[in-house]
């Protein structure tokens, strides 16, 4: 494990930060070495460099070296503590588990430090630099780079070129170097230097502390605050021994080192649509004005970078609680995504492969009883072309026949026993679209088993903590602290909320998965976005999932996990459903535009709420952002 805090603050105030962390990993690696590895072993681990661009290189559990070749390379460490090197050429490299030191070389590469504290270098070209969870040292080095911290306490340093730096969740170090750089601290408490050039800082809405800017120029650099909807005139601005601090209500969002506050004006500022949150909000408010919806909470990330969350309603009808932003929703199949994201980790490690199949994975208990599982690969459970049958009705039947089956957990055999084994396939596999929740049942159980972990720790490591999704939880599996909202089933079918469906146990249809997962819409937008924006998958696994399609319905194809559309305005999405909630996940890939919407009641009336609530959503968003949504038809 590498000892960055020494390196942290030293980098701080370093001005050759690349020569402090190749001294602490040397330093660390040459204490692994000599107690871990003979003369042979490394001998082994050398005979791995070298690989040419014919298809991915995989390390191993210990530590590796991976160099890369002139071409186009894909080097994927595993455990260990691993070093990797792209060479020449545009080149994907991703540390994974534990400590990685990551150096792109020549050409334009995409790095991932995975998990744990991780060194990243992209040295020449236009790179991608993503920490993922840990506190990572990320350096550009010279072209346009992207760097992106993730979670933890990280050090970016841009250096050369117009370089875009976010630190992620945590409180970290940025510095733009040499070149006109943006700076970005979306949830407050980071360092940020902007260096030489006209630099710009966004600002989130401060919940980790102040943001401090070191070098803030008054007539050169400007701040923009990502919370739509801000003005100059909703911002306190008063002077401290530190500089110049910067207020929204009682929150203080950033203090400027050696700046007085009467120097500030509105032409230090960037700003958003600032009319674009009232008319979030008047959506939110017309839909459950029109509708039966008890309440709902919204969360967008728009074209311009800012971010908007609203709500409206109420959370439990019987106690008439005011619904909150921060408020948790059982997110149903949203939880999809969310495993598949899982298995193509898991496949871009050289784990699995989506051409296995369910007998190279599952016990004989299960595949015995299913027709064709010599035959059903991964890649079909994943885009639901398996042709199993959907436990979902015959299991949602039964429990309105006798409702205490909801409150008692079952384990996935049980559920497979009763709901599925008896049913036909719907068709041969990889022949038609069919939605089952059976494919992503049996999906939870194979990961767990070619990891030997649970569900709940795959997620937790993988999704929610490289994003810093702190108030996501895989509840058939794990305990809710706090809860969530009360959820409504609409049992008659007339848009209205008859049963209150609260108290079902979070594992009745197992703990596969098909759901599960307790989130926010803040939380979920998050997810969408770090996806989508590959903080969570290489390049060409991202590719894969979203253009490896099959056709679902009108307009409409599944791809590895996720849904795609061309109709009207490209959208990648995903709904989720449980019984007393419904959820919608939509990312506007040309717009990089998020949008994610949870209500507590789960309705088939048409047109379902839900389904109202983000077409209201939806239209205010392109209205007031009409210069990035052109006319699509």
């Amino acid at each position: 494990m590498f000892n960055w805090e020494g390196l942290r603050a030293e980098s701080a105030a370093s001005n050759s930060p690349l020569t402090a962390l190749l001294q602490a990993f040397y330093a660390d690696q040459r204490s692994t070495l000599e107690s871990n590895h003979t003369l042979s072993g490394l001998s082994s681990l050398s005979s791995r460099s070298g690989n040419s661009a014919s298809g991915p290189t995989y390390g191993t559990e210990d530590w590796d070296f991976l160099t890369g070749s002139d071409q186009k390379d894909q080097l994927y460490g595993r455990g260990g503590s691993d070093f990797l090197s792209g060479a020449a050429g545009d080149d994907t490299l991703f540390g994974n588990q534990d400590s990685d030191l990551l150096w792109g070389g020549n050409g334009h590469d995409f790095l991932n430090g995975g998990e744990a504290a991780d060194g990243l270098i992209g040295a020449a070209g236009d790179d991608t630099l993503i920490g993922g969870s840990g506190d990572d040292w990320l350096w550009g080095g010279r072209g346009q780079d992207t760097l992106k911290g993730g979670s933890g306490e990280d050090v970016l340093w841009g250096e050369a070129g117009q370089d875009r730096l976010d630190g992620g969740t945590g409180q970290d170090i940025l510095n733009g170097g040499r070149g006109s750089d943006i700076l970005i601290d979306s949830d407050g408490g980071d360092t940020l230097t902007g260096g030489q050039g006209t630099d710009e800082f966004w600002l989130g809405d401060g919940n980790l502390g102040a943001t401090l800017i070191t070098d803030f120029q008054i007539g050169r650099d400007r701040l923009k605050f990502l919370q739509m909807g801000l003005t100059f005139d909703d911002l306190t601005r008063i002077d401290s021994e530190a500089g110049a601090v910067i207020k929204f209500r009682d929150t203080e969002l950033a203090v400027l080192a050696g700046v007085r506050a009467y120097q500030l004006t509105d032409e230090n500022f960037i700003w958003g649509k600032t009319e674009a949150a009232s008319g979030l909000q008047a959506a939110i408010n017309t839909v459950l004005a029109a509708t039966d919806l008890p309440g709902a909470t919204v969360s967008v990330t728009a074209p311009d970078g800012t971010f908007w969350r609203g709500a409206g309603g109420v959370s439990d009808l019987s106690q008439d609680t005011q619904m909150q932003v921060a408020d948790r929703f059982q997110i149903g199949s949203i939880t999809k995504p969310m495993v598949a994201t899982v298995v193509l980790q898991l496949m871009q490690e050289g784990r699995l492969t989506l051409e296995d199949t369910l007998t190279d994975w599952l016990p004989t208990s299960i595949t015995d009883n299913l027709a064709n599982s010599d035959r059903i690969n991964i890649r079909q459970l994943l885009n639901h072309t398996s042709g199993i049958a959907d436990f979902a009705n015959p299991l949602q039947q039964a429990l309105f026949a006798d409702n205490s089956l909801g409150l008692e957990p079952r384990t996935n055999a049980e559920i497979l026993t009763r709901y599925v084994y008896e049913q036909p396939p719907f068709s041969p596999p990889g022949e038609t679209h069919y939605y089952s929740n059976t494919n992503y049942l049996l999906l939870g159980e194979i990961i767990e088993t070619a990891t030997d972990s649970t569900l709940a720790d795959l997620l937790q490591a993988r999704i929610f903590e490289p994003l810093g999704m702190k108030n996501s939880v895989f509840s058939p599996q794990a305990p809710v602290p706090g809860g969530y909202t009360r959820g409504y089933l609409d049992a008659e079918s007339n848009g209205m909320p008859s049963l209150d469906v609260s108290a079902l146990n979070p594992a009745f249809d197992g703990d596969g998965g098909h759901a599960g997962v307790v989130s926010t819409a803040e939380e979920v937008a998050r997810f969408a976005q770090g996806l989508f924006t590959g903080e969570l998958l290489a390049p060409e696994t991202l590719k894969q999932m979203t253009t490896d399609l099959v056709p679902s319905d009108d307009d409409t194809f599944y791809g590895l996990g996720i849904n795609w559309t061309p109709q009207g305005y490209t959208a990648l999405f995903h709904g989720g459903s449980w019984l007393g909630w419904s959820s919608q996940m939509v990312y506007f890939p040309e717009q990089n535009t998020t949008v994610s919407i949870m209500t507590n009641m789960q309705s088939r009336l048409e047109p379902r709420p839900s389904n109202q609530m983000f077409e209201a959503i939806a239209s205010s968003l392109i209205d007031n952002f009409q210069d990035d949504f052109v006319d699509a038809s």
